[in-house]
């Protein structure tokens, strides 16, 4: 941008006697300047005069040229061609402005007297290593000097006269020494944002603005022409009050008409923005802050605050909560004071953020007015809850966003079981560390986020549900004429009703005869207790009736089905995919058509045999019984002493594979009806042979290595037929008949 210009006349405005050139070079190759002035000695304002370009780089260098009521930068450097500091990467620190107070007569320095301000700035970091000095104009040397803001460390400035004879055109010195005054009282660090400095814009240096409440008459001392500053307030802004009764001021015009006003409230701090994208880190003080247009920032701290977002998508932060308060509005008050949030026109949020474990708190909309969503801003250090009232829905809020709760520890709620709006729509994002979601029946839109979320809707009471396929969302009809939709959440509760899911959503109701109804991706339907109903329709479902006599269809695909009771019943079609009965009972895929494997659950010693297909059946940690019946059938044992028995007919299209036999633990059990040469007991060693074939006319069983082999004649013409393939030894002690 253009250098930006003082002159007298706007020093009029301002109740300031200097200013001053800035010109930064940045290593990126742009070279910009703007004017600084002096900063008001009430004031405390942001770090914007940290001086980075686009990639967050220091300069290389920043020049700081006084001067005073020139109206071009050319004759500010033709009177003062050496700069009054130079800042380069090696010198140190980036710079502050501050003020010094300094009698005419040289005398110690003090903080009590005070008539003018003058331009001074001062270093980020301790000085006592430091020399030079910095120049003060001789056109328009101050009487007085103040000073607020004192470089770090025990070292000091000192202030003296470079010339004492020739006083009134001689210039004023600051000298960096390594001796403190002994009346310098300095605090413990100076560091950006602990004074003023210049406004940027990008990587444009385009002054200072400032105030002083000494007379409520006098405007922000922008050190340019007003108009020009107010193309720049126009733009997004960093404001921080700090503490004080500050004063800041609303330019929202692009021309010479500039608007500006103060408004009598019972508060510490006043705030007005303008145009543009505007931020606001208030103080501790009572701050009434005007958002003005655009999508604005305001955290208004501690204190009592009354804060207006206006036009625009508004952000309200608060990140501080106690033991001793409670959030109304969404702001920290004491337990008998109260904020006040007017959101305006636009998508406003609430931020919060939690500093105390253990809290729980109830967010109260009484004083809130137009305020749609809920941030949580921060990770709770421990369990939280948050409880809206019906006053929060009747003022708009229609979004939570949990998601930046990474904390899996302790159980997290939201509870919004007092929505008594039925019509509105409303969102929560949720996360791996929020648990817990209680729903009244005036929320009809649910999305989940990716942990081990609950969502209660026990609200809803009894309704009609469907699933909707165009959105994907879980979609219940409720009593109210509302509908609740819920995506990526891993746990439904509902009462008694029909409900449909998809999603990949886990859904559970109380304990009464529900149906739960599946859509055509992949979900978790659960019925917890009661005879309940569970229709999964397409993808690879998991349906649990729990406790009680269910009824359970998977439809298309990979299905799974929990079975804990003999009433359970298992529905599937035939070419619907590969399905798996999950048991910690006794169970027989004979009475389950169409379902291909088993797998038992727990230690109890259960049994298990397959059906008609080709069954994979893997036992459980007890001493399983598992017959494969017709089919080539997979048999796993797992832990415990297993027996594998052979009931059916032996054939090609009859073949098991015992994948995890061991000899001298588990057994093979032959039925005498199929082994006709024995009788039931133990297999003797006669009748035993290890090897390719029958050695003589009683070897009747032979294993070759990898499979067992029957052969009703031994030795003689009869060929032998394969019984199992076996991975494993055995040996004839391994066999038992039945």
């Amino acid at each position: 941008m253009s250098d930006l210009e003082a002159s007298r006349a706007q020093l009029s405005q301002s109740p300031f006697a200097q200013t001053g050139y800035v010109y930064v070079e940045f290593q990126n190759g742009k070279n910009v300047g703007g004017t600084f002035c002096i900063v008001g000695r009430n004031d405390i304002l942001s770090a914007s005069h940290v001086f980075l370009d686009e990639q967050g780089l220091p300069p290389k260098a920043a020049y700081f040229y006084l001067a005073a009521d020139y109206n071009s930068v050319t004759n500010r450097l033709e009177y003062f061609p050496n700069p009054i500091y130079t800042y380069t990467a090696s010198t140190g620190s980036l710079l502050n402005f501050s003020e010094i107070h300094k009698d005419s007569d040289n005398s110690t320095l003090t903080i009590s007297e005070t008539k003018y301000d003058v331009a001074l700035i001062g270093l980020n970091s301790a000085i006592g290593d430091r020399y030079g000095y910095l120049q003060i104009d001789p056109f328009a040397k101050p009487d007085n000097c103040l000073s607020i803001g004192y470089p770090a460390g025990s070292t000091g400035m000192m202030y003296r006269y470079v010339n004492a004879t020739e006083y009134t055109k001689s210039f004023y010195e600051l000298l960096f020494n390594s001796t403190a005054p002994t009346s310098f009282s300095a605090p413990s660090a100076l560091h950006p944002g602990d004074s003023g400095g210049p406004l940027l814009s990008g990587n444009s240096v385009i002054g200072v603005a400032s105030s002083d409440n000494s007379s409520a008459s006098y405007w922000a001392g922008f050190c340019f022409t007003f108009s020009k500053i107010a193309t720049e307030i126009a733009r997004n802004d960093s404001l921080i009050g700090g503490a004080g009764a500050d004063y800041t001021y609303q330019y929202q015009s692009l021309n010479s008409d500039e608007s500006s006003s103060v408004t009598t409230f019972d508060v510490k701090e006043l705030l007005r923005l303008g145009a543009g994208n505007d931020r606001v880190d208030s103080s501790s003080a009572d701050d009434t802050v005007y958002g003005g247009t655009g999508n604005d920032t305001i955290d208004g701290g501690a204190g009592r605050d009354v804060l207006y977002g206006e036009d625009g998508d508004d952000a309200f932060s608060y990140f501080s909560l106690d033991e001793e308060r409670s959030i109304l509005g969404g702001l920290i008050v004491g337990n008998t004071l109260s904020d006040f949030i007017d959101g305006g026109f636009g998508r406003d949020t609430l931020r919060l953020g939690f500093s105390q474990a253990s809290i729980s708190r109830s967010l109260s909309w009484a004083r809130m007015k137009s305020v749609e969503a809920i941030v949580l801003g921060t990770t709770p250090t421990s369990d939280w809850s948050i409880e809206l009232n019906s006053d929060a829905f009747g003022s708009g809020v229609r979004e939570i966003d949990l998601s930046a709760d990474s904390d899996s520890a302790g159980i997290d709620t939201v509870n919004l079981s007092q929505a008594n709006d039925p019509k509105a729509e409303f969102t929560i994002t949720g996360s791996a560390g929020v648990d817990r979601i209680v729903v009244g029946a005036g929320i009809y839109n649910i999305k989940g986020g990716w942990g081990l979320d609950t969502v209660n809707l026990s609200g809803l009471k009894a309704a009609k549900f469907s699933y909707d396929s165009l959105s994907g969302y879980v979609v219940i009809d409720n009593p109210l004429g509302g509908l609740v939709r819920a995506k990526d959440v891993e746990f439904l509760q509902f009462d008694n009703g029909v409900l449909a899911v998809r999603d990949l959503v886990i859904v559970g109701y109380t304990f009464l005869n529900d149906k739960l109804i599946g859509g055509d991706e992949s979900q978790v339907l659960r019925g917890l207790a009661g005879n309940d109903t569970l229709i999964g329709y397409g993808g690879n479902d998991t349906l649990d009736g729990g406790v009680g006599n269910d009824s359970m269809v998977g439809g298309l695909g990979d299905d799974a089905y929990y079975v804990d009771s003999t009433g359970d019943k298992v529905v599937e079609s035939a070419n619907q995919g590969t399905d798996t009965v999950v048991s910690d009972i006794s169970l027989s895929l004979a009475k389950v058509a169409n379902v291909e494997n088993w797998v038992g659950t727990g230690a109890a010693d259960i049994s298990a045999t397959g059906n008609t297909l080709g069954n994979a059946l893997t036992g459980n940690a007890g001493a399983n019984t598992i017959d494969g019946s017709l089919g080539n059938d997979t048999l796993a044992g797992g832990a415990g002493a297993d027996r594998f028995a052979f009931s059916s007919k032996l054939g090609a299209t009859n073949i098991d594979t015992i994948t995890d036999f061991v000899s001298g633990v588990d057994k093979i059990q032959l039925s005498k009806s199929v082994f006709s040469k024995f009788k039931a007991g133990s297999v003797a060693e006669a009748n035993f042979v290890s090897g390719a074939k029958a050695l003589d006319s009683n070897d009747y069983l032979i294993f070759n290595g990898s499979q067992l082999l029957y052969d009703a004649d031994g030795s003689g013409k009869g060929a032998a037929v394969v019984v199992a393939n076996i991975v494993g030894t055995l040996v004839a002690s391994d066999l038992v008949v039945a």
